[in-house]
């Protein structure tokens, strides 16, 4: 059974890295398209493609802080809301501008839930054997500092 579980986790954690690398190949397709539909100088053009980029870098640096205080689930649920509206806001966009918003709001996506998917599995995961419930599992790094530091001053000195 526990076999089980960690094959789809796999699988559900592969199909979120697909999503990266899917959205390159698409965007790498219809550039040239896009450039002209939107009749961009070589600026505009660099900006209209790498936009989702930089929104996955900023996505996977703030994704955990929705993560703790909303909690995993919740934040996937989010993640899953920005991945509707990025899609549907780039297909209906109006103008260049919006379009590049729209983008920018499908790569903080990418990149919060490269982040969140992570943590939601492994929060998920058992505990081992005589960990407390204390314990953390997963979380942000300065979460993960504190419990570290507060578990160490509990040990007895050795």
């Amino acid at each position: 059974m526990r076999n089980k579980n960690v094959f789809i986790w796999s699988l559900v954690i592969a199909l979120g890295g697909f999503l990266f690398g899917f959205d390159t190949a698409v965007i790498s397709g219809a550039e040239q398209s896009i450039q002209k539909f939107w009749g961009l100088n070589t600026l505009q053009h660099g900006l209209t493609i790498s936009i989702a980029l930089i929104g996955t870098v900023i996505g996977a640096f703030l994704g955990a802080i929705p993560s703790d205080r909303l909690g995993r689930k919740k934040t996937l649920y989010l993640i899953a809301f920005l991945y509707l509206t990025s899609s549907l806001g780039t297909a209906l966009a109006g103008n260049w501008y919006i379009f590049l918003l729209f983008r920018l709001l499908g790569g903080l996506g990418v990149g919060a839930s490269a982040v969140c998917t992570f943590h939601y599995f492994l929060g998920s995961a058992h505990r081992p054997p005589g960990a407390n419930h204390d314990t953390p599992r997963t979380g942000s790094i300065g979460r993960r500092a504190e419990h570290s530091a507060r578990d160490h001053h509990r040990q007895p000195n050795r």
